[in-house]
């Protein structure tokens, strides 16, 4: 497979992801204010139910502003861009894993083969920053060579 085809397929693996996350988000939020609402109008100034779940909903609608910010980053990557060295919306393949570098999501299965889908905000990407195929990194005191990177 074409490593811009394989990228492609990655990035859409994340977008997917984010867009479920988004909705198991939103459908929390609803449910956390029909059950407030439920509870009818406030008896008092400090009802714990309703006040609980409104922070509930609150921490819920956060999730999703940041889920939504997530998928405007993982939009501004370009497939088509070749990287030489570890950069953002990078796919780093080690001697130890395969990576790519966008938001933290975890592991994805693409044609039966895990990637990391790990933010650039993380200390993996620090040790890995700007090298290149060939390049030696250490983390947590374990040392991994760049076989590839696209």
């Amino acid at each position: 497979m074409k490593k811009t085809a394989l990228k492609k397929i990655i990035i859409d693996r994340c977008l997917q992801r984010l867009e479920d996350n988004y909705k198991t988000a939103m459908s929390e939020v609803n449910e956390t204010q029909q059950a407030a609402n439920e509870t009818g109008p406030p008896k008092d100034r400090y009802d714990p139910f309703r006040s609980q779940m409104l922070r509930r909903r609150n921490l819920f609608a956060e999730q999703c502003q940041t889920i939504l910010n997530e998928i405007e980053i993982i939009k501004k990557i370009n497939p088509e861009i070749n990287h030489e060295r570890v950069s953002f919306g990078s796919v780093v393949i080690t001697t130890g894993q395969k990576l790519f570098f966008g938001v933290s999501l975890g592991k994805i299965e693409v044609n039966h083969e895990t990637f990391f889908v790990a933010s650039i905000q993380t200390p993996l990407f620090e040790a890995m920053k700007n090298k290149q195929v060939g390049d030696i990194f250490e983390i947590n005191k374990n040392k991994f060579k760049i076989l590839e990177i696209f």
